[in-house]
């Protein structure tokens, strides 16, 4: 079951999954939108860091390395990489975004904060997709 899977590239994979996460939600890109459309304001923010981060960080790798353990099973090195971004992005359209919309819909949560969240989903699976592809 776990045969021909590279552990390394799945740990890479892993880190590259939560610095991509970081990123998108910092200031410096959708950081701002997103707190604004989750409302949640500076000082709940502040908070919540003051509190420790630490239970989210460890939930969020745990995830990101079961995801990128996943992709691992399907994905091996040296594929070709446009069937590798293609099957990526049918991934991230045909699974993660029609399972989510429902809840935006009925959470009544804006258009803006779906898109933020699906593209940041969009951009690491295509990102982890094309790191497995690529380590042989």
């Amino acid at each position: 079951m776990f045969e021909g899977i590279n552990y390394l590239a799945v740990i890479v994979a892993t880190v590259l999954s939560m610095v991509l996460g970081m990123l998108w939600y910092s200031p410096m890109l959708f950081g701002k939108a997103w707190m604004k459309e989750m409302g949640i304001s500076e000082e709940d923010a502040k908070k919540q860091k003051e509190q420790g981060m630490g239970k989210f960080m460890a939930i969020g790798s745990a995830m990101a390395f079961i995801f990128a353990f996943y992709l691992a099973h399907y994905i091996k090195g040296g594929a070709d990489m446009g069937d590798v971004i293609q099957w990526g992005l049918g991934l991230w359209a045909g699974v993660i975004v029609t399972t989510h919309a429902p809840d935006y819909l009925w959470g009544k949560r804006s258009m803006k904060l779906f898109m933020i969240n699906m593209l940041h989903h969009g951009v690491v699976i295509v990102a982890v997709a094309i790191l497995l592809s690529l380590w042989k």
